[in-house]
């Protein structure tokens, strides 16, 4: 293009380490954005997909889902299957009648507690509970095989 562009950014209302996806979410606005920028076009997929990369390569050590939560509107169930590093995300919307949408705006809350979750540390806690056979790490994975969903 012969030239290059500088993209800045701010995020106001949400502390770091919240927990909220916001890294996640803010670079899959960057990405997305950056492509309609230079006019091409990419699937939600690829989004996803890039987005994971980078939180990889910066170390934020985002889940493969914070993104999808953040830039596909509405209920939705994400999954994908275990193992491999590359995820085929299936995202489903869930449909809900008005009166329950308006049931939850109601009843919802959010309130932040002070205490930071960084993801890289809690999936660093949880893998190394796995790898170092921490029984109660242990018995989580086996009830979570077991569930219906």
């Amino acid at each position: 293009m012969g030239g290059g562009i500088y993209l800045s950014t701010q995020v106001y209302g949400v502390p770091k380490g919240s927990g909220l996806g916001t890294s996640s979410i803010l670079s899959g606005a960057c990405v997305k954005g950056i492509f309609e920028f230079l006019g091409q076009e990419r699937t939600d997929a690829e989004i996803y997909d890039v987005v994971l990369g980078m939180e990889q390569i910066m170390s934020t050590g985002g889940g493969w889902q914070d993104q999808v939560g953040g830039l596909t509107e509405g209920i939705k169930l994400i999954s994908t299957k275990p193992g491999g590093i590359a995820q085929n995300l299936v995202v489903e919307k869930i449909e809900m009648p008005e009166e329950g949408k308006k049931e939850l705006k109601e009843r919802f809350a959010l309130i932040y507690t002070g205490q930071r979750r960084l993801a890289r540390n809690l999936l660093r806690d949880v893998v190394g509970g796995y790898i170092g056979s921490r029984p109660e790490s242990l018995k989580a994975l086996k009830e979570m095989k077991q569930s219906p969903c």
